[in-house]
């Protein structure tokens, strides 16, 4: 960062009660991964693991159908959407499983954070 002559883009969330997420845990680099607890049943999640070097993820139920156990997820610089067996995360009503060892995902003692937004939001157009 600060190179002289470089573009710099900042993505700054914020949580809003009953409405999004900000979340971060650490992976555990097993199957049977992390739990992060919301408040609701996610609809998508962005994130980036911040250790290793990995594209950030985009995935949501409606690109599986409305189902709760992701298999598909659009990675960064991608146009195209990338499917995995058996899947990635499982949505709950209180939030989300980690379901997969992948490193993009749940590398081992790294960190991955993001933000979800939820499928049916308690608060609306004055959430802000």
């Amino acid at each position: 960062m600060n190179a002289p002559a470089e573009t710099y883009i900042a993505y700054v969330f914020r949580s809003v009660p009953g409405f999004s997420e900000v979340f971060s845990f650490e992976g555990n680099g097993s199957n049977a991964g992390p739990r992060a607890n919301l408040g609701f049943l996610p609809l998508a999640m962005l994130g980036k693991n911040a250790t290793a070097t990995q594209d950030w993820f985009f995935v949501s139920s409606d690109m599986d159908g409305g189902r709760n156990n992701i298999e598909r997820w659009v990675e960064g610089n991608t146009v195209e959407q990338a499917f995995g067996s058996p899947g990635l995360f499982s949505f709950f009503s209180g939030g989300f499983d980690v379901i997969n060892s992948s490193s993009l995902i749940n590398g081992n003692a790294d960190t991955i954070l993001g933000i979800a937004w939820a499928a049916q939001p308690f608060k609306y157009s004055n959430a802000f």
